[in-house]
């Protein structure tokens, strides 16, 4: 097995100020851009030349923003890798050049389609430059940062789920190459999606029976992408493909009960059941944090390992927020009346 040697530390805020630029900078460089041509052009000196002129000025300024737009969300992947903290074996990657290997949202759609699941791995490690668990963690997390171009919610979603699970872990008493592996078995537990079109990902409603065929089949295939880590991971991997599996045996994809479902996996179960209760979503209404536990307890020794449970009931409120984000801070009301209306928004960008 790979000797452990070095990990990625968190950083927050150089993630942020990357997400604000890549939203700022495009409206920025327009807006200089109309001012200058502004200037340039003549004075108008009838209504049609002043039509003329203004059209231009719309024109210029939108292709420079949509031109300075796809450099800048080129950002995204490296902010999306800045703030994790991750071990490696062997070695540490460059998150710069992780980033910059993510593919795009066509590739990806291309990648699946003429080389499914499998093909999508082998490409990401000749890209890598070589075999092993160093390259191929290397380039499964560049598909993890790639995931916000086919899904957004998706990325963030399991960046929560690894922070939720690590302070589990902790709760636990779990040692810190314990610790390392479940969060890499939280960050790729969805990691499957990538082969779930959005337009079921982002579905309104409960989906119907062949929908939810194509949703089911996310943990095995999250279980694929990761299989290269399989070796290095020893019996954390499991999380990944276990997830949805339940105490009771009532889970899927394979009805596993009690402690034949790892440790690994009755932590992200419960990290991620947490995070989508409190999640902010156009399709829903998010629970408070409060109400989230209560339902964490009532499904402790059905859905949850009543274990698992009393170490995240350990975790104290304020750690919970701060994974949360703002929206876990704001009256419930008020995320009802703002979640809504993100939807609506997000819906009217995509058409």
């Amino acid at each position: 097995m790979a000797v452990q040697q070095a990990a990625w530390r968190e950083h927050r805020g150089a993630a942020a100020a990357l997400r604000v630029l890549a939203v700022v900078l495009p409206a920025l460089v327009s807006g200089v851009a109309a001012v200058a041509l502004g200037r340039l052009l003549p004075a108008p000196v009838s209504v049609v030349w002043a039509l003329a002129r203004l059209g231009a000025i719309l024109a210029v300024s939108t292709s420079v923003m949509l031109g300075v737009r796809l450099v800048t969300r080129r950002l995204l992947p490296l902010s999306a890798l800045l703030s994790l903290s991750m071990a490696f074996p062997d070695q540490t990657p460059k998150r710069l050049k992780v980033a910059l290997r993510a593919p795009s949202a066509r590739r990806l759609r291309n990648d699946l389609a003429t080389k499914g699941v499998a093909g999508l791995v082998r490409s990401a490690g000749h890209h890598a430059g070589g075999d092993g668990p160093a390259s191929a963690a290397d380039q499964i997390v560049g598909l993890v940062a790639a995931i916000s171009a086919h899904h957004r919610l998706t990325r963030g979603h399991s960046e929560r789920v690894r922070a939720y699970a690590d302070l589990i872990a902790g709760e636990l008493g779990l040692n810190a190459r314990e610790r390392d592996m479940v969060r890499w078995a939280a960050l790729l537990h969805d990691l499957g999606k990538l082969t779930v079109p959005t337009a079921i990902l982002d579905k309104p409603g409960r989906p119907d029976s062949r929908e939810w065929a194509v949703l089911a089949g996310h943990p095995a295939a999250s279980a694929r992408l990761a299989e290269p880590l399989r070796v290095w991971m020893g019996e954390w991997w499991h999380g990944i493909g276990q997830h949805h599996e339940r105490w009771d045996g009532s889970g899927y994809p394979n009805g596993l009960a009690g402690e034949a479902i790892s440790l690994s996996a009755r932590i992200v179960a419960l990290a991620d059941s947490f995070e989508t209760m409190t999640a902010a979503r156009s399709y829903k209404r998010p629970m408070s944090i409060a109400e989230a536990r209560e339902e964490v307890v009532r499904c402790a020794g059905t859905h949850f390992d009543p274990q698992v449970v009393r170490a995240f009931l350990n975790v104290g409120l304020g750690r919970l927020h701060r994974v949360a984000g703002v929206a876990s801070w704001l009256p419930l009301p008020l995320v009802n009346i703002l979640v809504p209306l993100r939807g609506y928004a997000a819906a009217a960008a995509g058409q």
